[in-house]
């Protein structure tokens, strides 16, 4: 056995500076000029990779990018790090004592908090196959596994009760990775980087308190002595559910806490995070928290798995004081109301010291709510409470605070004021649009009052506060302080940019309802939104392409520097099919996530007509639309494929017999058999021929039996079912998307390509 040398573990502020290094996609290197004979010459003999960062006095700085399997592990080890654990390993490989020569060395990262211990090992999937993996994942759960909790034990002291997960994460791991199951472990869990994205997304939204939902998914449902928590408690009874009501400090309860379903861990579960948790309100709390601020309602939770109460004294027959043995597992606590004020302690944690952390949290615990139980009182507790709809505050707040002496109230007001104004002028288009006090929903009356405040202040197209001073916008004048020339000349932009819209396309602006199949863009709340914020960022680029600001200029020139960019987006909707309309944009709710994806995806519109209309985050949403549309793609590509497999060789067996020997012969033509062979041959004869056929491949086999195929196959697409050429088309077509979506031929994937293999799921899935 060795003991050293071993890896240097990381703790607090050590932590916080070797963040900041990894974070650089470069290593650097600092070089002496008295040590070099020519500065000329080293900068000619430089190695392949490096280059000249900076030429200082006395040093030279040079730089290389980071291979990307260093980047690769220097992404996990910042998650980890970012995610709290009290220590963490420096370098790229862990070396620690107690263990043996051969296991020193197998990882790449170890973290470690009060609970739980963690050793990750990082792969290249492409120099994997599935059954390395599986082999390695056997090894660590054997061999290993007994070794580290040995080294753990011997570091940390024998009453140590540290749970110890192996993390294996794949770099360009292929679905069938998982899709073929790798051999699973209850003591290695394996992931990839779409799980690796996700995870970080958890970390920029739930800063540490993230690291509690990354341990749920690592020991689900397992018990975990050192989390478990005895408080004193009053259990009681509303209507028919049971309830406690216990005191509890922030951490203790953040350990057992969730607030998405942990069903899966992929970006739809982070769209319910960022619904949920407002990072801006996150701050704002934890900077309410270190100023020594306390909350003294009750934050509601579901205990969703067992727990113990031990009665001291009963009340009564409905009331009973006793102690109440919280969950010893992670995600056992499903926060109903108080995410905020919950995790905003996280967020305190992260920029500043908590003054009274000893500060405690009134909690009211429900026994094990049902789903339906859990949101029905989430949705009373978050929305039907409010004694004031939105609307009224709206109306109020245009008449109490016009003309204020407090800023921000002012500001308000005059957004407020513009709305009512846009929906009581006859000649506005918005007239009579928007749902007020004393109106209710109709046929044209469907745009909430609160909705387009919500819009109109985040384009901040009339300007915004800041630090208790309103700074102007682009529809505003240059004085932000004349709120009733601002809001003439905020008026007259906003209607008759949209009256642009409403001549060019009523159809869209007033459609008939009384017709199947609408698309009513634009007199929905997120419709409305979403050209709100783009012209925000139209307006920010005619400011930086032409060099000046807009609320300098008369609303005929605004108007008229606007024009080209409306007419590129008029022409899309004006020029792209109903039907299509309806499939891509989805107006069934105006939610932020979604309001913020019609923003963008109308900005690529904009961007594909005046090419320098370019927001700095636009190429990267190009990117990641694409990647997102590939994976879509692919993913139905291969349902497609499995089961398209699955009937035939069904089929074949069904006519031929089971016997391989006879379904095969029978059924396959003959060249084919014998590339198969041949394949079989080249791969040591691991696999059934069967598993060795090409896509395209299936439309010979059915072609030579189109007897039994001729039924089933066509899918419906063509009523000339006899000519099998004609009725198998689908499949080459379908086998070019799959090239495109797997083999990176270099051809884009169109929104026809998805359309039609969307087309062919439903087929096959209604047909086979």
């Amino acid at each position: 056995m060795t003991t050293q040398p071993y890896s240097e573990l990381l703790k607090g502020d050590a932590i916080k500076t070797a963040i900041t290094l990894r974070s650089h996609s470069y290593d650097t290197q600092s070089i002496p000029i008295p040590t070099l004979d020519s500065i000329e010459e080293f900068e000619n003999t430089l190695p392949e990779g490096w280059e000249i960062k900076k030429k200082y006095k006395t040093t030279i700085r040079i730089r290389k990018i980071k291979p990307a399997n260093e980047v690769f592990l220097d992404n996990v080890w910042l998650i980890l790090a970012k995610m709290g654990f009290i220590e963490i390993s420096a370098g790229n490989s862990v070396s620690i004592p107690f263990l043996d020569e051969h296991t020193n060395g197998l990882f790449d990262v170890f973290a470690r908090d009060e609970e739980t211990a963690l050793f990750v090992k990082c792969f290249d999937a492409s120099m994997l196959s599935i059954n390395d993996l599986s082999d390695r994942i056997s090894n660590y759960d054997g061999i290993v596994l007994s070794q580290l909790y040995k080294a753990v034990k011997n570091i940390y002291g024998t009453d140590c009760d540290l749970k110890i997960r192996m993390v294996v994460f794949l770099q360009n791991a292929p679905p069938e990775f998982f899709d073929k199951k790798i051999k699973e472990s209850p003591n290695v869990v394996v992931y990839n980087d779409k799980h690796l994205d996700y995870f970080n997304s958890l970390v920029t939204q739930l800063k540490g308190a993230a690291r509690y939902q990354f341990l749920a998914y690592l020991f689900p449902n397992q018990k975990i002595k050192n989390l478990s928590k005895k408080v004193y408690a009053t259990k009681g009874v509303m209507g028919k559910r049971t309830f406690y009501t216990f005191l509890i400090h922030p951490n203790d309860l953040l350990k057992i806490s969730f607030v998405a379903h942990k069903a899966n861990h992929m970006s739809s579960d982070v769209i319910a995070y960022q619904r949920m948790l407002k990072p801006k309100r996150l701050k704002d709390i934890a900077e309410f928290i270190n100023d020594g601020g306390k909350f003294p309602s009750n934050i509601v939770v579901n205990l969703k798995s067992k727990f113990q109460f031990q009665i001291q004294r009963s009340i009564d027959e409905y009331t009973s004081i006793g102690y109440l043995t919280l969950p010893s597992n992670y995600a056992s606590a499903w926060i109903i109301d108080g995410q905020h004020r919950l995790y905003g302690y996280a967020y305190a944690h992260e920029i500043g010291k908590i003054k009274n952390n000893k500060s405690l949290l009134p909690v009211m615990a429900f026994d094990n709510l049902t789903e339906e139980e859990e949101m029905n009182m989430f949705i009373d507790l978050n929305s039907k409470h409010v004694k004031v709809p939105p609307q009224i505050l709206v109306e109020l707040s245009a008449d109490l605070h016009w003309g204020s002496k407090d800023n921000a109230s002012a500001y308000q007001a005059l957004i407020s004021k513009l709305v009512l104004q846009l929906n009581s002028e006859p000649k506005s288009p918005f007239y009579d649009r928007m749902i007020v006090s004393g109106t209710g929903r109709t046929g044209h009356r469907i745009i909430g009052l609160e909705s387009v405040n919500t819009g109109l202040r985040s384009s901040q197209l009339l300007g915004t506060v800041k630090q208790g001073s309103i700074i102007p916008g682009p529809f505003s004048t240059s004085d932000s302080y004349n709120y009733s020339k601002n809001l003439k000349k905020s008026y007259s932009i906003i209607t008759r940019l949209f009256e642009i819209f409403r001549k060019s396309l009523p159809e869209y602006w007033t459609p008939n309802f009384t017709e199947e199949k609408i698309f009513s863009y634009f007199c929905t709340n997120i419709g409305i939104r979403a050209l709100l914020l783009n012209f925000r960022y139209i307006a920010e680029s005619i400011e930086m392409t032409d060099n000046m600001r807009l609320n300098t200029l008369s609303d005929d020139l605004i108007i008229s520097k606007f024009q080209p960019y409306i007419e590129v987006l008029v022409n899309y909707f004006r020029t792209t099919a109903v039907n299509d309309l309806i499939a891509r944009w989805n107006i069934s709710s105006s939610s932020a996530a979604l309001v913020t994806l019609h923003t963008k995806q109308l900005a690529v519109i904009v961007h594909n007509g005046i090419p320098h209309f370019n927001p700095d985050w636009l190429a990267t949403f190009i990117e990641d639309e694409r990647k997102l549309q590939i994976l879509s793609c692919y993913e139905k590509v291969s349902k497609i494929e499995k089961r398209l497999s699955e009937f035939i060789i069904s089929k074949l067996q069904k006519e031929y017999g089971d016997d391989r020997n006879t379904w095969i012969v029978e059924g396959l033509p003959k060249e084919l058999r014998k590339e198969l062979t041949e394949r079989r041959e080249e791969d040591n004869r691991q696999r059934y021929e069967e598993r060795y056929l090409y896509f395209i491949e299936y439309r010979s086999i059915c072609m030579h039996n189109w007897a039994l195929f001729r039924d089933t196959i066509p899918l419906q697409l063509t009523s000339d079912i006899d000519n099998r050429k004609e009725a198998t088309k689908w499949i080459v077509k379908m086998n070019n998307i799959r090239n495109k979506v797997s083999h990176a031929t270099g051809e884009e994937v169109t929104l026809d390509d998805v359309n039609f293999v969307e087309d062919i799921l439903n087929r096959v899935n209604m047909c086979f």
